[in-house]
């Protein structure tokens, strides 16, 4: 009866065990398309993403504005009492005439535009970054919550199971009263623990359904298992892209060089501008009253004599270029302070993920040996409880770290990656 019993709260626990510590690969794949689906979502869906965007479209339009001249000016004229010119009488009149600016004004004006608008581009990839990264971290927390509920309810069953056994060995009178007073209350505490965690749920939900902008429907689909991410790539190669083609940093070189034309801009309006048109006018002869008509072409020059003005335009552009030269350097100082956060949070999540599953192993084995000591009589039901305990927060513990290794991965994937 003693080994009918040992051998049950073994299968029990170990089962309990090896359920969280198996790592099947085709789950950890479908974790990952679940949470590019999801994110894909957010970026279709998302408000701030999408305002972004359209302000990236709103530079675009203004690159093809650039690429006109001036509209046309064109104007009529109609005289009740005509102009005497000797023998003739201007009775109307139309003119038509083009302004354009000084050479190279315009290509100045559309490399401005063409920068400004990829400016915009950089910071919708910049925001749309942070928003995969946003959806991915509270995934993982959504993640490690549901895991917590079902190793919390695994362990009630598991204290359910082993009840019976010591009411049934307390029955035959192997077992005490005492041993029966334990287990009700570790179960006991392990069902509040359970309503703590389920009452987590709700907030977290309304949290993710806000990020993908849908009203929460009271399911999220998530994976049966957690897997924990690797990184495939070598951290310095990874930390090189950072540097080179973060949105973050590349919206600031083009703001740089969006100045630098509006500055050459400046320097160029304050050059002088031409324009050319024809008039043509309606003439009646004073002596035979016959009507003719006169073209007469026309050349205007606009001179800028406000210089303090165009100057100061110039060193406008001067100090926004320096600004966003400074900028550019805070931010690149801001990633590589970030970036060393995550990878010291990853190697430090990997670092506990084995340390966790080798102690559930050690766990187990002590166990066994417990098992067997209790049914002989020389250990108490109270040191397998605590056995018990401990396995319970090896296995919170290895889910956590899975949650910050994968959360540390997000955040790595955040600071190197284009969309």
């Amino acid at each position: 009866m003693n080994k009918q019993v040992n051998t049950i709260c073994a299968a029990l626990l170990l089962a309990a065990i090896l359920f969280v510590c198996i790592l099947p690969v085709k789950q950890a794949v479908a974790q990952d398309n679940m949470l590019e689906t999801y994110q894909d979502e957010a970026a279709s869906n998302n408000a701030h993403l999408q305002a972004y965007y359209y302000q990236y479209l709103a530079g675009v339009e203004k690159v093809v504005q650039t690429r006109l001249l001036p509209m046309t000016e064109l104007s009529a004229m109609y005289f009740p009492q005509p102009l005497v010119f000797q023998m003739e009488q201007q009775l109307a009149g139309v003119r038509a005439m083009q302004s354009f600016p000084w050479f190279g004004t315009r290509k100045v004006m559309q490399e401005s535009a063409a920068y400004n608008a990829q400016f915009a581009l950089e910071k919708y990839q910049q925001s749309r970054n942070q928003l995969f990264f946003d959806v991915a971290g509270t995934y993982y927390e959504l993640m490690q919550l549901e895991e917590e509920i079902r190793l919390m309810r695994s362990n009630i069953e598991l204290l359910e199971s082993i009840e019976q056994i010591v009411i049934t060995r307390y029955e035959t009178g192997r077992a005490s009263m005492a041993d029966l007073i334990l287990i009700e209350v570790e179960k006991e505490d392990l069902k509040i623990q359970l309503l703590k965690l389920e009452e987590k749920k709700n907030p977290l939900h309304n949290r993710f359904a806000a990020l993908l902008n849908r009203e929460y429907e009271g399911f999220f689909a998530l994976p049966d298992t957690f897997e924990a991410r690797q990184l495939t790539d070598p951290m310095a190669e990874l930390k090189d892209s950072m540097l080179l083609q973060h949105p973050g940093i590349e919206s600031y070189i083009y703001k740089e060089l969006a100045y630098a034309e509006q500055q050459q801009l400046a320097r160029k309006s304050g050059l002088p501008s031409f324009g050319i048109g024809v008039e043509y006018m309606a003439m009646q002869n004073l002596e035979n009253n016959n009507h003719s008509a006169m073209f007469m072409p026309m050349v205007s020059l606009r001179l800028p004599f406000q210089r303090k003005v165009y100057q100061a335009r110039e060193q406008e552009a001067v100090f926004n270029r320096k600004a966003a030269s400074f900028q550019k350097v805070q931010a690149q100082n801001q990633l590589i302070t970030k970036w060393e956060e995550w990878v010291s949070r990853y190697q430090d999540a990997q670092r506990r993920i084995p340390l966790y599953i080798s102690q559930l192993e050690r766990m187990e084995q002590a166990l066994s040996i417990i098992l067997e000591d209790y049914s002989s009589g020389r250990k108490t039901f109270d040191e397998m409880l605590n056995v018990q305990r401990r396995i319970l927060e090896f296995e919170m513990e290895l889910v956590n770290a899975k949650k910050d290794n994968n959360t540390a991965v997000a955040g790595l994937t955040y600071l190197y990656r284009r969309p």
